[in-house]
């Protein structure tokens, strides 16, 4: 096993990641708005939106990767925390700034611990031992932290390549401990990465790339890339998302998902014949992160459809919804619709599947002052029906949703008293109390660590 400065082999338990990517990015075609996705910061100037992950990103709403050494459960001198680590940040301006918070669950959800400040831009990702903090438009970089010594820094790298300005880099998710896949929203090439390197030098840690070349439009000056976000490892298949927006970051088409086999970094053919290319084209436009779902054995995606009615994309803005991929054949089908602009609950702007029957989608509109009003609401995945707004929790800014440790669906809320409210997925009741955070809620990853 390699090693970092620090590493050890900890004994944690991944949750559920989101399907949303969480945080803001410069090059989106939603500018502004709060949910967890990657066009979802409400008020960024980055043209960002905020849904998954991002996981989570949940953090990163991906593979939950390496869950490490479960230790020796009979070592009475073993103790167990859980954490949340939620990367929060000040309302967007000029002198906005973010930091990582630590929350201990296992001390009744207190914060004990905080990572250094940084700016808004980044996300969160965990490969089951470490904390990862992705610096994405502008900052491409990547930084490895310590979940307990939150002092200790394993290594801050460049992700930046010869000939790159910006890559904005957008999602992480763990093969084992020697090969994680990044992908990048500004470029046409997906990151392999050693998460473990030899040296603490950015050779070390770009291992290869692989190409999505053949899902970019035009040529020249008017090359559009196919604005990879979120990615997600099934059974050896990297399935990477792509929102293929247009010239005007306007969701003007359905998106895109590539599948590649990991034993061979091969793009995989999906079987769609009909398109010039070997990945899945999707039902849904705008589409946010990925999720897979063990019960169901599934992998889900939310369509936003043209959520921030962008006039580039004509005709009802409402071309979203819940859509599924079968992970081996990969057909797809839109599970849920979002609805059209006569009759719908807002439009999707990031949902988690919990199982065959349950999912909780958090709902967005706009007002005219480009003023958000989000809810949460669950669906039932047997009869297709979306529900009222949750009592409790009706018409309050939030920004991303994750599943903790704790079988709860932690929602994070921007206010002047930030923080979460939680959700019992047993009984659905909305705990009264709220987690608080120094910061606004922006993404979130979950770790059980044993000393």
């Amino acid at each position: 096993m390699k090693t970092s400065t620090y590493r050890k082999a900890l004994p944690v338990l991944m949750t559920a990641m989101l399907i949303s990517v969480s945080a803001c990015s410069s090059n989106d075609d939603d500018d502004g708005l709060t949910a967890n996705d990657d066009n979802s910061a409400i008020g960024e100037d980055s043209n960002d939106v905020g849904d998954t992950g991002d996981t989570g990103d949940t953090g990163d709403t991906g593979d939950t990767g390496d869950t490490g050494d479960t230790g020796d459960a009979g070592d009475a001198n073993v103790t167990a925390t859980s954490y949340a680590f939620s990367f929060n940040r000040t309302p967007f301006g000029a002198d906005s700034s973010a930091k990582i918070e630590r929350i201990s669950l296992t001390d009744g959800n207190i914060i004990d611990g905080e990572y250094p400040s940084t700016s808004t831009d980044h996300r969160l990702a965990t490969d089951g031992v470490d904390i990862f903090q992705i610096g994405r438009f502008g900052i491409d970089n990547l930084t490895q932290f310590d979940p307990i010594d939150t002092s200790l820094v394993g290594f801050q790298l460049s992700l930046i390549g010869e000939g790159d300005s910006t890559t904005n880099p957008q999602s992480l998710v763990f093969l084992n401990e020697d090969v994680a896949y990044l992908t990048r929203r500004s470029t046409d090439s997906l990151l392999i990465l050693d998460p473990t390197p030899d040296t603490n030098t950015t050779e070390s840690l770009i291992t290869g790339a692989l190409s999505l070349a053949d899902y970019n439009s035009g040529s020249g000056e008017d090359l559009l890339f196919a604005d990879m976000t979120d990615a997600l490892i099934v059974d050896n298949k990297l399935f990477v998302l792509m929102e293929n927006l247009n010239a005007s970051f306007a969701p003007e088409n359905p998106g895109f998902v590539a599948v590649f086999d990991t034993d061979t970094n091969l793009e995989i053919q999906t079987g769609e014949a009909s398109i010039p290319f070997n990945g899945i084209q999707l039902e849904v436009s705008n589409p946010t992160g990925l999720q897979f779902n063990e019960e169901t054995g599934m992998v889900y995606v939310v369509g936003r459809g043209n959520v921030f009615n962008n006039a580039a994309a004509p005709g009802d803005p409402f071309a979203g919804g819940l859509e599924v991929i079968d992970p081996d054949t990969f057909e797809s089908s839109l599970l849920i619709d979002d609805g059209d602009n006569e009759n719908n609950n807002d439009f999707f702007n990031s949902a988690i599947v919990i199982n065959a029957e349950l999912a909780y989608v958090m709902t967005i509109v706009f007002d005219e002052s480009f003023s958000p009003t989000t809810n949460l609401r669950t669906i039932d995945l047997t009869t297709s029906e979306v529900s009222e707004p949750i009592a409790g929790l009706e018409g309050l800014n939030m920004t991303i949703m994750a599943v903790g440790s704790d079988n709860h669906l932690w929602v994070g809320i921007e206010s002047d008293a930030p923080g979460y409210m939680r959700v019992n997925i047993e009984t659905g009741a909305v705990v009264p109390e709220m987690v608080r955070t120094e910061l606004i809620p922006s993404d979130l990853i979950f770790l059980e660590v044993s000393e």
